[in-house]
């Protein structure tokens, strides 16, 4: 009698815990549980409009790393004793960084030509910023040579962003 109440109970406890059975219906509708549509073999491209672009204000958004080498080498000319020029995009503002061997030149006085240089080549820009500081040329020249090597560029993005706040606290991005 004993063993009878135990294998009852066995089977009443696995019996009643078990979970609700959530397959689909006979009909294969499971409730639109989990369920996208992703438009495969649609030409619908609008999200794509203008990716990459630079009207209509499409790139407020982000960072971009420009690698114009005419335009580096207008920058340079302007900057004597510059060994190498970095320039990264932020909306309608390009932030020139400019490795130099010493304080060769005045920042202040010089990025007004390099305003000039860039605005002339990317006339959308409103805002150049110049800068020799020695961190956000090893944060630029890493990320570049990540790029050039095929890497992926994690965190650059957001690492980005805090550098320039911290260069330029004035800047409003």
């Amino acid at each position: 009698m004993k063993q009878l109440l135990v294998c009852v109970m066995s089977i009443f406890l696995l019996v009643a815990c078990q979970t609700a059975d959530e397959s689909p219906e006979p009909n294969g509708d499971n409730g639109d549980m989990n369920e996208e549509d992703n438009n495969q073999g649609e030409m619908d491209q609008s999200e794509q409009d203008n990716a990459g672009g630079t009207e209509d204000n499409a790139m407020n958004d982000g960072y971009e790393l420009l690698s114009d080498e005419a335009l580096e080498e207008q920058v340079k000319s302007e900057l004597e004793g510059v060994e190498r020029v970095y320039m990264m995009r932020m909306g309608k503002t390009v932030y020139v960084a400019a490795d130099v061997q010493e304080d060769a030149f005045d920042v202040d006085e010089k990025e007004q030509a390099v305003s000039q240089v860039v605005k002339e080549k990317l006339p959308e820009v409103e805002t150049v910023r110049l800068t020799t500081n020695p961190d956000f040329l090893d944060l630029a020249n890493r990320y570049q040579e990540d790029l050039d090597a095929g890497k992926p560029v994690e965190g650059f993005f957001k690492e980005t962003g805090e550098m320039i706040d911290r260069i330029f606290p004035d800047q409003q991005n």
